[in-house]
Formats: structure tokens, sequence, C-alpha cells
């Protein structure tokens, strides 16, 4: 691949249609001759590429986005780039499936399964304010009930945990 350094600047990335910008202590571009170009800056330089290798996939982020979002206390705000859509387009590539998906980018979970049947989420509010939750849950999961918190919605920089079971055999 042909590399090429800049200094860094705000860069604007687009991924799936989102603009987001990003400010890195040094830019680095390339090209990608064998591999997929899913993300580009603003002058069209590959940002996140995606290429085969072996008999899986390799994706590339010419960006360090932890660098980014660590020194920031309101890396997780709505107002906040929207760096979660490069974890969601990962977790697509990837095949994961979740059995409940959260309708909010703010509201992260985490599943913990106890048997193939049953399983505990954790919905965590990322921001000072509460939030409505609406899950979106997997064919044949139902929600038993909430354990800490209610489904109403998830409390400030707050919890809800729920118990959930699978109908399926």
């Amino acid at each position: 691949p042909e590399w090429r350094y800049q200094e860094a600047a705000p860069r604007s990335v687009t991924l799936e249609g989102t603009s987001i910008t990003l400010t890195q202590s040094l830019r680095m571009g390339l090209s990608a001759p064998n591999a997929a170009v899913c993300a580009t800056d603003e002058k069209g330089m590959p940002v996140l590429t995606l290429g085969h290798y072996g008999k899986g996939q390799l994706a590339f982020l010419a960006s360090g986005i932890e660098n980014e979002l660590a020194p920031k206390p309101e890396a997780f705000l709505p107002e906040a780039t929207p760096a979660w859509r490069f974890y969601a387009w990962f977790a697509k590539v990837a095949g994961i499936q979740r059995i409940l998906r959260s309708n909010d980018p703010f509201i992260t979970c985490t599943e913990h399964f106890i048997d193939a049947k049953h399983a505990y989420v954790i919905a965590v509010n990322n921001t000072p304010d509460a939030r409505p939750f609406q899950p979106t849950l997997a064919d044949g999961w139902t929600i038993v009930k909430p354990l800490v918190g209610s489904l109403d919605g998830v409390p400030a920089n707050s919890a809800i945990i729920l118990e959930l079971l699978s109908q399926k055999n």
C-alpha cells in the first residue's frame, strides 16, 4: 500500500452516509488496491477498509477512535462525535447477532448468558439525563422481568438489569 503522512487537523469521515469529525495527532492516508473502501475522509482518502484474509475478513481503520474518545469526558453524550457508528459497523460486518438491541446509541447493553435459554442484559445510560428505553429483541426472546429498574426508561448515569428467556427449543 501507499502511505502518506500529514500533520493532524480535524478530519471529516463519511461512513454509510454519516459524516463524523475526528481529530488526531497524526494523520495517515493509504491506498487500498485489494480491499473495499468503506469510509473516506473529506479528501477521498480511505479511512476504513475491508478485505479478505484467509477464510475471513480483515477490517482496517486508519484512526484511533479510543485515542479520540478517551480524553473527552463528554464522549458519550448525544452531542458528541457519533463514534458508536464505527462499532456498529464492525459488529454488522462480523455478523454479531444480539438478543437485545438498544434503540438508543447512548444506552449500551451487555448480554450475560446463564445457559442457552436464559440471559441477563445490563442496559447502561451513558448520559446525565434519563432516557426512554424501547429495545428490539431477537426472534424467540422475551423479557421476563426487570431485576433492577423498570422498562419505563433508564435513569441518568445509571442502569437497568433485565432477565430474558428464549422460547426456542
